[in-house]
């Protein structure tokens, strides 16, 4: 494998140990290729990247992150470009990024409006409209990319790379159906969630036997899980902090995602 993710390795390896604190898992999306993630379809296209074939932590500032095997590098040999398109509409994908030089540059371009970055957890990189552009050797972190509507494709590229690579992966639990399909108010809805907004308590309601179900901030990180029983069922989450979240249920026939929030 390349020489900076070697040495990226021993630099950092004081962080070894530490767990992340902004995403579980990253998805192994492979430069060119399809996969399945959460029941949706990612196909990829890529000029200029290539796979890693080993999981790596890395550390630095306040900056936690695990890249999974399968994470991508670009870069390395100047210009580069992903693309990524799914299935169905997503929205507010998470991703990370670590290793950046100065000069080197992540735009974000969807099919479906203009994009913004919310940073999550960054170190020495600085965001200007759809671009991520690192102010000093080792630059990256967490960001999300927001489009006013859900996207179906969704761009990441480089145009003049002048640095020696870096590493690119998306949070797995951040690819879910975007906003409009999430909050799908149809009456014949499989599953429903109410109320919602909440406050501590909200009821899962089912036409079908309901298995189990996960909560996951707006981070995608895994915040709460359990298996369930029946055709409903009421869940506590006084534990948690105000926000967003997302609600990740299992039936006997399928997984529906929907969209809360916490007053």
């Amino acid at each position: 494998m390349k020489k900076k993710i070697f040495s990226m390795i021993y630099v950092l390896a004081f962080g070894l140990g530490l767990k992340s604190q902004t995403c579980a898992s990253t998805a192994n999306i492979p430069p060119n290729g399809t996969l399945n993630i959460n029941g949706i379809n990612v196909t990829s296209s890529s000029i200029g990247t290539e796979s890693t074939n080993f999981d790596m932590f890395w550390a630095s500032c306040t900056v936690n992150v695990t890249f999974n095997t399968g994470s991508l590098f670009v870069g390395q040999n100047g210009a580069w470009s992903e693309t990524l398109n799914f299935d169905k509409p997503v929205n507010d994908l998470v991703f990370l990024i670590a290793g950046l030089d100065p000069g080197e540059n992540y735009n974000f371009i969807s099919n479906n409006g203009s994009v913004s970055i919310t940073p999550m957890n960054t170190c020495y990189a600085s965001i200007n409209a759809n671009t991520i552009t690192s102010v000093q050797a080792g630059g990256g972190g967490v960001f999300k990319i927001h489009a006013p509507n859900g996207y179906q494709q969704l761009t990441i590229n480089d145009p003049g790379t002048n640095g020696n690579g870096s590493l690119l992966a998306v949070c797995s639990a951040s690819i879910f159906l975007g906003t409009d399909e999430i909050n799908s108010n149809t009456k014949d809805d499989l599953v429903s969630i109410y109320p919602n907004p909440v406050q501590n308590n909200f009821t899962i309601s089912s036409k079908d036997n309901l298995r189990s179900y996960e909560i996951f901030d707006e981070s995608g990180r895994k915040v709460m899980s359990s298996s369930l029983k029946g055709n409903k069922q009421e869940v506590d989450i006084s534990s948690l902090i105000k926000g967003n979240y997302i609600v990740s249920i299992e039936t006997k026939q399928r997984k529906i995602n929907k969209k809360i929030s916490k007053n």
